[in-house]
C-alpha cells in the first residue's frame, strides 16, 4: 500500500476513536449534570447568540502526527526541492492549468508557415467616399491587386508622395520621399491564398507637395463617382478645385478629365456596351406599347451587323396627333456628344394648349437627304394608317 493510503486509514480510525469517546464523555455529564428545575432566564436567553458557538470552533492546534503515527508511515516526496523554493510564498497562479492559453491564440492552423498566422487580423474592406483607409501591421487583402489600390488610396487621403519602390511577384515595398522613415510593406503568405501587412511605419518627416504620384485616373475617376451622380454636367475646373480642397492636391486638366470621362462611363454604363441591348430595348417597346414602331437598321460586315439607324414611333403618340392635332409637322436635328457620335432626329407637332407634342424620332449616322428621306417615309406609312389627311412639314432647313 503506498503512504498516502496508509495515512488516510490512521486518520479514519483515529477520528472515529476519538469521536466516540466524545459522545460517551457527553452522555455522562448530560445525566450527571442534568437540573429539571432550571429555567433559562430572558436575559442569558437575548445573550445567547450563535455566534458564540463558533468561539471554540476552528481553533489551530499543534499536532505532533509522529507521535501518533509510526515513522514507516512518513516517506520522502524529493530529494530535488530546493531551500529558494520552499521560502517562495504560493499564489494563484500556481493553481493555473498549465496547458491554459487565452481563446484568441487557439485558432492556429495546423501545419501554418508562422504562428502569427492564425491570429485573428482585420480583413480590409474598400470603400470609397467618406470611408478612410486605414492601415495596420497584419492587415489582410484578398489578392495583389486589391493591396496597391489600398496603398494609392491611402496615399491619396494622407496626402502623402508614396512610391512602390519594389514590386516583385511575392511582396511590396512602399517607401515615401528620402530620408523619410515612412516604410511599408505587404507579403504573400505562400500557406495561406492573401497578402498581408509584415511591416509598417507610420512616421513621416516629409514636407507636403502638391503632386502626388498615386493620383491616377482610375482612382480619381471612384473618388468623383458620387459628385457626378448627382451633377453629370459639373466641368473639369470645378472637379480640380474639389480634389485640391479635399486632397490638397493639384491635378492636370487632362488627368481630371480621363477621370471624368471613366467615372461616367461607370455610372452609366460603357456606350459600346449598350449597344448590345437595342434589341431588346425594341422589343420592350413593343410589348409596352402594342401596335408601336420599332426599326433598327444595321450594316452587315464580316464581324457582324454594326448599328446604324434606329426609329421609334409609339402608338399612343402616333395616334394622339392624328385624331386632336392640327396637320403640322415640325422637324429638327441635333448633334449626339457622345463617343461614337451621330444626329437625333425628332418630328413634333402642336396639341391644343399650342404645347410640344411628340410624335417620332430617329437616331441616324449623320443628318443627310438619305437619312430624311428614311425618317419620313416611316413616319408617314405610321401616320396613314391611322388617318388619311395630308401634311404640311415645318423645318429650319
Amino acid at each position: 500500500m503506498s503512504c498516502v493510503g496508509l495515512l488516510w486509514e490512521y486518520l479514519l480510525s483515529f477520528s472515529a476513536c476519538e469521536g466516540r469517546q466524545n459522545d460517551d464523555e457527553l452522555d455522562k455529564e448530560d445525566t450527571e449534570e442534568e437540573d429539571d428545575d432550571y429555567i433559562a432566564s430572558e436575559e442569558e436567553d437575548e445573550d445567547d447568540d450563535d455566534d458564540s458557538y463558533f468561539d471554540d470552533i476552528g481553533v489551530d492546534e499543534c499536532v505532533d502526527l509522529s507521535v501518533i503515527f509510526p515513522p514507516e508511515t512518513f516517506c520522502l516526496v524529493s530529494n530535488n526541492v530546493d531551500a529558494k523554493s520552499l521560502d517562495t510564498p504560493t499564489t494563484t497562479a500556481d493553481f493555473q492549468d498549465e496547458h491554459y492559453e487565452d481563446s484568441d491564440d487557439l485558432h492556429t492552423p495546423p501545419e501554418s508557415e508562422d504562428e502569427e498566422l492564425g491570429k485573428n487580423y482585420p480583413i480590409f474592406k474598400m470603400g470609397y467616399g467618406n470611408a478612410r483607409v486605414k492601415l495596420e501591421k497584419g492587415l489582410k487583402f484578398n489578392n495583389k491587386k486589391q493591396a496597391k489600390d489600398a496603398i494609392e488610396e491611402y496615399a491619396l487621403e494622407t496626402r502623402k508622395n508614396l512610391r512602390l519602390k519594389k514590386k516583385e511577384k511575392e511582396y511590396l515595398v512602399v517607401k515615401c520621399m528620402p530620408d523619410c522613415p515612412f516604410h511599408l510593406r505587404i507579403s504573400k503568405r505562400s500557406a495561406n491564398d492573401f497578402w498581408q501587412v509584415v511591416s509598417f511605419n507610420d512616421d513621416h518627416t516629409c514636407c507636403w507637395t502638391p503632386r502626388n504620384r498615386q493620383a491616377k485616373p482610375n482612382l480619381l475617376a471612384k473618388f468623383f463617382l458620387n459628385t457626378l451622380r448627382h451633377s453629370p454636367e459639373m466641368k473639369v475646373k470645378a472637379l480640380k478645385r474639389l480634389a485640391a480642397e479635399q486632397w490638397s492636391v493639384k491635378l492636370s486638366h487632362d488627368q481630371v478629365y480621363r477621370a471624368k470621362l471613366r467615372a461616367l462611363e461607370i455610372i452609366q454604363g460603357a456606350g459600346r456596351d449598350q449597344f448590345l441591348y437595342l434589341k431588346s430595348y425594341a422589343e420592350e417597346l413593343r410589348r409596352s406599347n402594342p401596335n408601336s414602331t420599332v426599326i433598327i437598321k444595321c450594316d452587315m460586315v464580316d464581324v457582324g451587323p454594326i448599328f446604324q439607324r434606329i426609329y421609334v414611333c409609339l402608338k399612343a403618340c402616333k395616334a394622339a396627333f392624328a385624331h386632336t392635332c392640327r396637320p403640322l409637322i415640325g422637324l429638327d436635328a441635333c448633334f449626339l456628344k457622345g463617343e461614337h457620335g451621330g444626329q437625333l432626329m425628332a418630328a413634333v407637332g402642336k396639341d391644343a394648349n399650342n404645347q410640344m407634342f411628340p410624335i417620332a424620332y430617329v437616331v441616324v449616322e449623320a443628318e443627310t437627304k438619305d437619312s430624311w428621306e428614311w425618317f419620313l417615309n416611316l413616319l408617314l406609312e405610321d401616320l396613314q394608317t391611322i388617318q388619311h389627311k395630308q401634311y404640311t412639314f415645318i423645318s429650319d432647313e
